[in-house]
């Protein structure tokens, strides 16, 4: 049996933009039941054997369980234009250095959605404050050795993003 390389990477492509959305959601505070549905979405995409593009060009996205009509729309005006409406209308409001929080380990749109909120996060520059000075260990649901995880985080992003600009 051959696999279809070309069609895992565009069934991975879609994911990651559904995973964006979702996380762009998440950091707007937008209702669970839409965020997991987009996550349900692209994990169901990523273990996809099949090329998404030759099952919508079918019209069989709706046979693949996780995938709503909607959703479904989605990825097809995405296969059609490279692009997908919701990605960018979801983007809307949202300080595009929250975006670049999602690239630090350990760090979720949730919590990057909890700083935002209660402590005005905005950036790297924000997050490391709120770190340093202690306000990220003291919201709720986090606590000293979170923020000790999302620290250590920030600081692998720092070389790794250093490194790659070398």
């Amino acid at each position: 049996m051959m696999v279809d390389t070309v069609g895992i990477m565009k069934n991975r492509e879609v994911a990651a933009c559904l995973i964006r959305i979702a996380d762009t959601l998440e950091i707007k505070g937008e209702s669970g039941f839409k965020v997991i549905a987009y996550r349900r979405a692209a994990r169901v995409l990523e273990d996809l054997t099949a090329n998404v593009a030759d099952l919508a060009a079918e019209g069989r996205l709706r046979e693949i369980d996780g995938i709503g009509g909607g959703i479904a729309r989605k990825i097809e005006e995405y296969l059609a234009t490279g692009t997908m409406r919701k990605l960018l209308e979801a983007g809307v409001g949202v300080p595009e250095g929250l975006i670049e929080l999602l690239r630090i380990r350990n760090l979720d749109a949730r919590t990057i959605h909890i700083a935002y909120r209660e402590l005005g996060v905005r950036n790297l520059t924000d997050l490391k404050r709120a770190c340093g000075d202690g306000r990220l260990a003291g919201l709720r649901g986090l606590g000293f050795r979170k923020a000790a995880v999302i620290q250590r985080g920030i600081e692998l992003y720092e070389k790794t993003e250093s490194r790659s600009l070398n």
